[in-house]
């Protein structure tokens, strides 16, 4: 099945995003820019809710940045 995803604001970047689904899973995803051109993602060897470390993704600050922990608890 497929989900056909259009903008409210006539000003959006995109025209439409498609979603489709194989067997409860998302197959694809196909974007058409408001430029004429289309993007098309297919998607393979699906591994659905995989456990990943902590350490998987690392977010480290630039130097130049200033960094805001707006967090609950913070």
């Amino acid at each position: 099945f497929e989900f056909n995803l259009e903008p409210v604001d006539p000003a959006s970047l995109y025209e439409r995003v498609t979603l489709y689904f194989r067997d409860r899973t998302l197959y694809s995803i196909h974007v058409d820019n408001g430029n004429g051109q289309r993007t098309f993602w297919e998607f393979f060897n699906h591994e659905i809710n995989t456990p990943l470390d902590d350490d998987t993704f690392v977010f480290e600050v630039p130097e130049d940045i200033e960094l805001i922990d707006n967090r609950a608890g913070n």
